[in-house]
Parts: structure tokens; C-alpha cells; sequence
């Protein structure tokens, strides 16, 4: 590891000195810098073209990934009311991410199993509560 840092560093400083060289009164590094300009811009301005083409795709790839603070509050705001607006279960609605709908339809079962623990909740023993709870949390996660 040690050695081939060294050669590193030896060839170049090595080819720093030989770029160095005049000739007419100029390095050598400014003819092949001359010669390669244009094709060293060209691959520089496409280079950074494509990259910024990358950025915004990668943007709008992850803007889109999270749903809108919004579109969540609401959906919240209809569980609490007690409601679920229909065009959030319209699984052809792109505007609604899956884990939204999915949250969606895990709250609906939820409220479902729950109003009908509470409608036969009358008729069981504490046992038998606990028992029936211990089921729904089983089968809820």
C-alpha cells in the first residue's frame, strides 16, 4: 500500500515535470491543453447535462414518494369524523399513494371489528374479552 502510494506520487511528479517543459516559451501542458480543449468542454457541458437531468429526474422520483401533508390530514379528518370518502377507496385514483389506500382499508376493518366487538360485547365474560381482544390484535396487525 505504502509502495504504490509512493509510485504515485513519484510518476506524478514526474509527469508534472515533463508538462513543464518550454518549448517556444510555453509548457508543454498548454499544446495538449490547446489540442484537447474542445473536446474536453464538449464532455465537460454533456457531463453536467445529463447530471442535471438525473437531479430532476431523481426529484420528481422522490417528491412523489410521500403523501401530500394534506391529502393526509384529510384522510385523517374522515376517520375521526367517522366517514370515509369514496374517492379515496377508487383504487384508479393516481393522485393516492398505495399505502395510503392501504391505510385506508386497514382503518375501515379496524372501525368494522371494533363496532361489532362493541355490539357483542354484552354477551361475553371478562375471559371471554380478553380472549376476543387477544384475536383482534392478532389478526389487526
Amino acid at each position: 500500500m505504502i509502495v504504490s502510494l509512493f509510485k504515485f506520487f513519484a510518476y506524478f511528479c514526474l509527469s508534472y515535470l515533463i508538462l513543464s517543459f518550454p518549448i517556444n516559451r510555453k509548457p508543454i501542458f498548454v499544446y495538449i491543453n490547446a489540442l484537447a480543449m474542445p473536446y474536453t468542454t464538449q464532455i465537460f457541458y454533456q457531463t453536467s447535462e445529463k447530471v442535471g437531468d438525473a437531479k430532476d429526474y431523481a426529484k420528481k422520483l422522490f417528491s412523489n414518494s410521500y403523501p401530500l401533508d394534506e391529502e393526509v390530514e384529510r384522510v385523517q379528518e374522515s376517520f375521526s369524523n367517522g366517514q370515509i370518502e369514496d374517492d379515496y377507496l377508487d383504487e384508479d385514483n393516481l393522485a393516492i399513494s398505495p399505502s395510503v389506500l392501504k391505510t385506508i382499508e386497514r382503518e375501515k376493518e379496524n372501525r368494522e371489528v371494533s363496532e361489532k366487538k362493541e355490539a357483542h360485547s354484552t354477551n361475553y365474560d371478562q375471559e371471554d374479552t380478553d380472549k376476543l381482544n387477544q384475536l383482534i390484535k392478532k389478526f389487526t396487525l
